[in-house]
């Protein structure tokens, strides 16, 4: 700068002025890229340990905080699908549980009231939700109950007609 002070417009002090500049924004340049690698691998290890942890949402926050620093970064990019896809099967999941409770509660409904065609189509529903036993065992148990109430009316029936035909012979 006193060079261009003594000689205004020196081609020679004004190229190496230009050079320094570039030189010292150059230097801003790479600690600002150092700072923002620092800030993208904290944001990644924030994930991690958020993802280990199953905190979806504070590991969805921190990747997309990283994408924001790197742009359709691979990492992040696989990570935050990765998480979307486990969201997706906790999401089924508890649907799949409400579905199953729901069945049940209906189906144990029907069964105390006595509608047992009904409650059996009704556990035979729920055990599509789960590999829960519960279902399966409520089924036997309602074709016990429905052979045992055939054996008594075909007993019943066999009964009368001795009780007729006792009664013709008469």
């Amino acid at each position: 700068k006193k060079a261009l002070e003594l000689r205004p417009g020196d081609i020679y002090a004004t190229h190496q002025l230009e050079k320094i500049d570039e030189l010292i924004k150059a230097d801003v340049d790479k600690k600002e890229q150092k700072k923002l690698d620092d800030l993208y691998k904290e944001y990644i290890a924030t994930g991690e340990k958020a993802f280990k942890k199953n905190d979806l949402a504070e590991a969805r926050v921190a990747y997309e905080q990283a994408l924001i620093i790197k742009q359709n970064d691979p990492v992040a990019v696989s990570k935050l699908k990765t998480i979307s896809e486990k969201e997706k099967l906790e999401k089924d999941r508890t649907t799949q549980e409400l579905n199953y409770s729901s069945t049940i509660e209906s189906a144990d409904k029907l069964y105390k009231a006595g509608y047992l065609e009904e409650a059996k189509t009704e556990y035979t529903r729920a055990s599509g939700f789960t590999t829960k036993s519960y279902p399966q065992d409520q089924i036997k148990n309602i074709n016990k109950l429905q052979a045992a109430q055939l054996a008594k009316e075909n007993s019943d029936k066999q009964k009368r007609l001795k009780d007729l035909e006792s009664e013709q012979k008469n």
